[in-house]
């Protein structure tokens, strides 16, 4: 049956591009998944996007609390606001008991995901990691990702035997020269090495390209839609670019509520059955998170760092119109309700 024979899929710029797989259509190639990004009018997209995930995940949409633990960073990346040459950022660290009772704080919301992130700070020891792992673990069922940059195989095995569930690493770009660009003092290849030494010691992966670079065009997304199977990673990660005065990509604009749905929307597509992690909130309004949910947000970031350090962590970047991180989640919750999608805490109804 071709696509123009089905009613529920507009023809108009993707009669050519879709296939049956399934039950799904998908698009079958570089080609295809461009013109998708390229041609396709957004209403079209938005519709089989919107149609895939409903069949798929109904409207259940699971909030993660992201702690930002740390703003150090030992490397001097040109889209980043945390590199190292950035002398005006007020720096923090937070300890190891500051950062579990915040844990417990969000798991007291009905989270069931957290995320540690930071910036690639050694200061953190694989053993002192380890400890917060165990700690945060034993407050109750919670799913425990970490975000800390390239770190080495043997401390990886050993967050795995602490408990840790997952690891989220972004692999920006598949492009060599993009990526050089971006982290000039890195490699992709190393990248690349770190994504499978993640996948090899049993942590669910979460990974993605960085949407909304200045340059990048849909056609070199359409490039990253389709390496991110190669990483066989197990969540795809939606980050946009976002520029900050003390880079030296600063000068650039982000990428609007609209492009990053575009782009959603075609992954959605590609990748029915994957699920998607939104996550950045800080950027984007109440109002614009809705088309965003409808083309295939599985999972959605809520930044949970305490006031006194979030500052330092987002100074110079738009900040969140959502206040105190509790307030954020119940605003959102109710929201998205308003809309027929439901927030996944633990106690929910």
């Amino acid at each position: 049956m071709t696509t123009s024979e089905r009613s529920d899929i507009p023809a108009e710029g993707v009669n050519r591009v879709l296939t049956t797989r399934g039950g799904y259509y998908l698009p079958f190639g570089l080609d295809d998944t461009r013109e998708l990004l390229c041609t396709t009018p957004f209403a079209n997209l938005h519709q089989i996007a919107k149609n895939i995930s409903e069949r798929r995940f109904g409207k259940a949409v699971e909030p993660c609390a992201v702690i930002r633990i740390s703003n150090h960073c030992g490397h001097n990346c040109n889209h980043c606001h945390l590199r190292f040459q950035n002398e005006e950022l007020p720096r923090y660290r937070m300890v190891p008991d500051d950062i579990v009772v915040t844990a417990k704080d969000a798991i007291a919301t009905g989270i069931k995901t957290v995320v540690l992130t930071s910036g690639q700070d050694l200061a953190y020891t694989s053993r002192m990691i380890y400890q917060i792992i165990q700690r945060i673990k034993n407050l109750g069922p919670v799913q425990l990702f970490l975000s800390m940059g390239e770190r080495q195989a043997e401390e990886v095995m050993q967050w795995r035997e602490a408990g840790a569930d997952g690891y989220l690493l972004n692999f920006d770009s598949c492009s060599p020269q993009v990526f050089n660009f971006l982290r000039p003092d890195q490699s992709v290849h190393s990248r690349l090495d770190t994504l499978n030494i993640l996948r090899e010691n049993g942590l669910r992966l979460a990974s993605g390209p960085l949407i909304g670079l200045p340059g990048q065009q849909l056609e070199d997304l359409a490039e990253d839609l389709l390496f991110w199977e190669e990483t066989q990673a197990d969540l795809l990660v939606f980050s946009a670019f976002r520029p900050h005065p003390m880079t030296p990509m600063g000068f650039h604009h982000m990428p609007s509520p609209q492009f990053l749905a575009r782009v959603m929307a075609t992954a959605r597509i590609l990748y029915p059955e994957a699920d998607f992690f939104l996550s950045d909130m800080h950027s984007i309004s109440p109002d614009e998170l809705i088309p965003l949910l409808e083309c295939g947000v599985t999972h959605l970031a809520f930044d949970a760092t305490p006031e006194e350090y979030n500052y330092a962590f987002l100074e110079g970047l738009t900040s969140s119109s959502y206040h105190t991180f509790s307030n954020r989640l119940m605003r959102v919750r109710q929201l998205v309700a308003e809309s027929n999608y439901k927030l996944m805490l633990s106690f929910s109804a």
